[in-house]
């Protein structure tokens, strides 16, 4: 989260999409956040297809995330 947070106004301006692993730990609770807080969803790969990431089904490390 710390490299997110250093790129904080480039995010804002930029608004890429971001594709990165997050373990389930404190550090991916305060990327979700920062993310969210710039208007990002999480988005994962299920069975070949992108599909947004819903924490109390999903299970998973891999993110895309895109401001929607």
């Amino acid at each position: 989260s710390m490299v997110l947070e250093g790129g904080y106004d480039l995010l804002k301006k930029h608004r890429p999409v971001i594709y990165c692993e997050l373990a389930e730990n404190a550090n991916r609770k305060k990327a979700f956040s920062l993310l969210s807080e710039l208007g990002y969803k999480p988005f994962i790969v299920s069975n070949n297809q992108v599909k947004e990431f819903i924490p109390e089904k999903d299970k998973a490390l891999n993110f895309i995330f895109q401001q929607v």
